[in-house]
């Protein structure tokens, strides 16, 4: 703005200017503001197409390793926001930290589903949604980021 001011200084008495600069400064001010506003009063539960993290994959066991990095990876390339825990920790323990955390979807793989090329699924309300393939779940996650929250009552 400084350097419009330098260009034309005639743009100082222009209301719509003032009322764009005002505007921008608005933003500016209150946008990190705004941010923590929503997230204290959803207590952390933003909808998935605004978590900062949309799904984490977890092994079971180290066995898993290259399996849960090869799903993430392949998120990844699809636009999805997910990273891996290969923590060396028990399954339940990560499965609470991610819900604590408030991820949106977790996604877990044991032998079975490393066999099958599949991955259990759940939601953050404890909620689970079954075993399914990598491309039914990026279906089911594209639908929900695309309605970005959206529900249509009549077809």
């Amino acid at each position: 703005m400084a350097i419009l001011l330098l260009a034309d200084p005639g743009l100082v008495l222009d209301p719509g200017f003032q009322l764009s600069a005002l505007a921008t400064a608005g933003l500016i001010a209150w946008g990190s503001r705004l941010a923590r506003w929503l997230d204290r009063i959803g207590r952390g539960r933003l909808p998935a197409w605004l978590a900062p993290v949309q799904c984490v994959v977890m092994g079971i066991t180290d066995r898993q390793s290259a399996y849960v990095e090869s799903l993430v990876e392949a998120l990844k390339n699809q636009g999805f926001r997910a990273v891996s825990d290969l923590r060396n920790e028990k399954v339940g323990f990560k499965i609470r930290d991610h819900t604590l955390q408030r991820v949106p979807y977790l996604l877990v793989a044991g032998d079975k589903e490393v066999a099958a090329n599949q991955v259990s699924v759940r939601t953050r309300n404890g909620k689970d949604l079954g075993t399914m393939s990598l491309q039914a779940f990026t279906e089911r996650l594209r639908i929900e980021l695309n309605s970005r929250g959206r529900t249509v009552l009549e077809d």
